[in-house]
């Protein structure tokens, strides 16, 4: 038996993906357009109503809801405030945090 097994490069077809067991659920770990642009929505009290175009990664969710309840984001978070989406109430609930 080999000590290293060789590299082999894995060129995937566009829409075929491969999975380890059986494919069940969903992935968002293509490089394609489709699977790497995926909508946030906030809905509910403290959200301000409208579509927004700005970029935003699932990392913005946790710092954004924590504004909105009035709490500290988690320690570790690296997303940003998402403050277009919060509502005038809530806006408020964050200036007297600061």
């Amino acid at each position: 038996m080999p000590r290293h097994a060789a590299h082999s490069p894995l060129i995937a077809r566009p829409f075929h993906f491969f999975f380890e067991g059986s494919p069940v659920g969903t992935t968002h770990g293509s490089p394609y357009h489709y699977d790497t642009h995926v909508p946030v929505i906030f809905y509910g009290a403290g959200v301000r109503p409208g579509r927004y175009n700005r970029e935003c990664t699932p990392s913005d969710i946790a710092p954004t809801l924590a504004a909105m309840l009035g709490v500290e984001p988690p320690s570790n978070s690296v997303g940003h405030v998402l403050v277009e989406a919060i509502a005038e109430d809530g806006r408020n609930q964050m200036a007297g945090q600061h």
